[in-house]
């Protein structure tokens, strides 16, 4: 059996290729595909489903569907950027027609460390969020059927690919209602999504590193202040991010990749939690994409 993230480390450029040479180097491989028709996928590891926000679909009204991943403990599965090793989980639709989704609206990934590797994803119960366009021209009375098959890499002290087929049956109705046996799940989403960064920021390149200051006023009850780069190589995830709290707001400092030493533009999530806010140490994670300016 193939250690966590071994041959994993270099993903680029070929992602099949990487692939490839985990499948051969995992026995618990075998034939992992299910099926699901409403009901979650069970797999070794992770087991996934589909779930929507409302119980029936409106034409002409966004639906909002998410993959569902509940992980078993020990284990984990990767963010859009899986850092340093891993893979991100995908989702190949198939829908009705006049029917479009939208991206996953990543929620905020942890950073995790195997070694001298770091990488970022999630543990436990994951929802990947995903908005339907739905057409105007649907009739009530119907059902549809929405169907995805999707893929992920689950890591513990091996790495395993797992994939599955999912199947979602809603009724078109006139007024949208809530799934209550969705709510919570879906209730949870908003406090893990990165949201509008309302700060003044910048980005500056010198001597190898890049300089992260966000002027969001006193600082010094923040903690935890970690930046998740949405693109790879450009930092080195494995590099400590010091940061300095002061009266005005916070500085990180970022190592920046050598191998694409030259990106001009710093994108990803900051996170931190306020100690001095109300409800203290809830977690912001604000959305961050600006020009890096200097050498």
């Amino acid at each position: 059996m193939m250690p966590m993230h071994a041959n994993l480390r270099h993903r680029r450029p070929a992602r099949l290729e990487i692939v490839s040479a985990v499948l051969s180097g995992v026995a618990l491989w075998g034939s992992t595909i299910a099926h699901a028709q409403t009901r979650p996928a069970v797999q070794q590891h992770v087991t996934v489903s589909l779930i929507a926000e409302t119980r029936n679909i409106v034409a002409g009204q966004p639906l909002r569907v998410a993959l569902r991943q509940q992980i078993q403990p020990g284990w984990h599965t990767y963010w859009s950027n899986p850092g340093e090793s891993g893979l991100a989980t995908t989702i190949e639709w198939s829908l009705p027609p006049g029917f479009k989704a939208g991206r996953i609206e990543w929620p905020t990934p942890e950073r995790f460390n195997a070694g001298p590797v770091v990488f970022y994803g999630y543990k436990d119960d994951a929802l990947l969020p995903v908005e339907i366009d739905v057409p105007k021209d649907l009739q009530p009375g119907s059902d549809l059927t929405i169907s995805a098959h999707v893929s992920w890499l689950a890591c513990g002290d091996i790495c395993v690919p797992e994939e599955a087929d999912l199947s979602l049956s809603i009724p078109v109705g006139t007024v949208s209602e809530r799934d209550p046996s969705s709510v919570q799940a879906f209730a949870s989403s908003p406090a893990r999504t990165p949201t509008s960064n309302p700060f003044v920021t910048t980005a500056n390149s010198f001597e190898g590193k890049i300089t992260l200051r966000v002027a969001t006023g006193d600082a010094r009850q923040l903690r935890d202040v970690t930046f998740f780069p949405a693109d790879e190589d450009v930092i080195d995830d494995g590099a400590p991010q010091p940061v300095i709290l002061d009266s005005e707001g916070l500085t990180l400092t970022l190592k920046r990749n050598q191998a694409n030493s030259r990106s001009a533009a710093l994108n990803g999530v900051l996170v931190f939690r306020d100690q001095a806010a109300q409800a203290e140490g809830t977690l912001v994670a604000l959305s961050v994409s600006i020009p890096i300016g200097g050498k």
